[in-house]
């Protein structure tokens, strides 16, 4: 049969299991003497260590459980590999973090042995009993009444090996020791102490060295048989002395000692994490714009480098992160074609500015190539979305008026007085005219110009040359203006 499937989340460190009921709880159905009670008693707190690996990157630990009846530890939360049946697994080397699985066996559905109210007491050397077990079963508490003391319990549970323990005043130590609990501060005792059919299991106890006695002799029913409970003792307080030189003696008390037992088990795997400490070795890129700054292990930097922190881990593993700074480069070169500047870099945002002229933004030149219309340095401020910068001014000498005015336009009268008149073979579709002086300065300008006519006033302004700028699309026209 599997193993009954329960998954419990767990810490990394030192892990306990609580199943069932608060062990506080079991007061509260404690049988009386003459009326045990069955009861269900799930009542065991598990704890297991070893949970993190005792050295960095790679490593064994033993898990260690103690508190359940029985163990098995499993590869696999289904419980179909078993890697070993007990309480510690040295497990391999482990590179990374495991989980093995843990199925804790338990004792269920106790009952409590019946043993009669008490009739006398007696202080000092320990009392108790010894019984021959009629089935298997497992002892899953004992405790000691308070009628004669409420004092620590003193509790001890052996199997002799060779039959009952002789008549006193011969004694003997052919026993082994199932547990020995002295100046117990708890009202109840949890155990887990699995008795076999035909076991002779010896019992003592009291509180604060006074027995509880019951005249003997008595028996009581374990597992639906009569088992007849028989004087032993030794000749020592048991909150000081371990089992030793036991006897047995017909006809006289034995001290109350109950115990509850359970003829069933029932078991739960459990997830066990283990932990492998790791080093870390990391290394990060960081690209800024070139004036910014960056916090880089607590200190802002602005100077490209390589930056190296190193530390250790909670488990005192080497941690070692290493950053590159470097700045983020916008590419603003170009190349210069006649009166036309282009930058390199497609796809980005652009605005060209006026070097000779104090770096004035020139108004409406946002494209990736700009056209000069007067002689002059120029440059192209780009803005890649996340840096920044200007190129190197280009120098423009050889603007020729009217180099770029071709058989499509006509200007008349020129020179002229007040107006001038241009005349296109080809209408214009929402073309941009601009009238500059000789220095590039605007002086006036006209956007959204549709077809073929375009009247100018220029009686206003000052005798001289002045240079009329049409722009269509991509297509730039320069004409030279005089003014009489």
């Amino acid at each position: 049969m599997k193993p009954l499937l329960l998954l419990i989340a767990v810490s990394a460190m030192t892990t306990s299991f609580a199943q069932g009921i608060n062990a506080d709880d079991f007061n509260l159905t404690k049988p009386s003497p003459e009326n045990p009670v069955q009861y269900n008693l799930t009542h065991k707190n598990y704890t297991v260590t070893g949970n993190v690996v005792n050295a960095c990157d790679s490593g064994s630990t033993t898990l260690s459980v103690t508190g359940a009846c029985s163990y098995e530890w499993f590869s696999d939360s289904l419980g179909n590999n078993l890697i070993v049946s007990n309480a510690d697994l040295i497990t391999q080397t482990l590179y990374n973090d495991t989980t093995f699985y843990l199925s804790a066996g338990d004792a269920v559905n106790s009952t409590a042995v019946a043993i009669g109210s008490q009739t006398s007491t007696f202080s000092g050397s320990v009392r108790g009993y010894y019984f021959q077990s009629p089935s298997n079963f497992t002892i899953t508490a004992l405790w000691v009444p308070t009628d004669a003391s409420t004092g620590t319990s003193n509790i001890a549970v052996v199997r002799f090996n060779s039959g009952p323990p002789p008549a006193f005043s011969s004694t003997t130590n052919d026993f082994t020791l199932l547990g020995y609990w002295p100046q117990a501060t708890d009202d109840s005792i949890y155990v887990c102490i699995p008795v076999q059919a035909g076991d002779y299991i010896g019992v003592l106890g009291n509180r604060g060295d006074v027995n509880s006695y019951l005249s003997t002799p008595t028996s009581t029913i374990i597992d639906g048989n009569s088992v007849n409970l028989m004087r032993c003792g030794m000749q020592f307080p048991l909150s000081s002395t371990a089992p030793q030189d036991l006897w047995t003696e017909s006809g006289n008390p034995i001290s109350r000692v109950f115990f509850s037992y359970s003829t069933s088990t029932a078991s739960s795997i459990s997830p066990i994490s283990v932990t492998v400490p790791q080093s870390y070795n990391s290394i990060s890129n960081i690209q800024i714009c070139e004036g910014d700054s960056v916090d880089i292990y607590g200190s802002y930097q602005d100077s490209e480098g390589v930056y190296i922190d190193s530390s250790l881990t909670i488990y005192g593993c080497d941690s070692v992160t290493t950053t590159n700074l470097s700045f983020s480069v916008v590419d603003v070169t170009g190349s210069v074609n006649g009166l036309t500047l282009t930058a390199n870099l497609s796809g980005v945002s652009y605005q060209w500015i006026d070097c000779g002229n104090g770096n004035t933004v020139i108004q409406g030149e946002t494209n990736q190539s700009f056209t000069a219309s007067a002689n002059g340095s120029y440059a192209v401020i780009i803005n890649d979305g996340t840096c920044s910068d200007t190129s190197e001014c280009w120098v423009i000498s050889n603007v020729e008026l009217g180099e770029l005015y071709s058989g499509r336009i006509e200007i008349f009268p020129n020179p002229t007085i007040d107006k001038v008149t241009i005349l296109s073979s080809e209408p214009f579709i929402n073309a941009h005219l601009y009238l500059l002086d000789l220095n590039g300065r605007v002086i006036t300008s006209n956007e959204g110009i549709n077809g073929n006519e375009i009247e100018l006033d220029m009686s206003q302004l000052s005798v001289g040359s002045y240079l009329l700028k049409i722009k269509e699309n991509e297509t730039i026209f320069l004409i030279k203006v005089l003014k009489n």
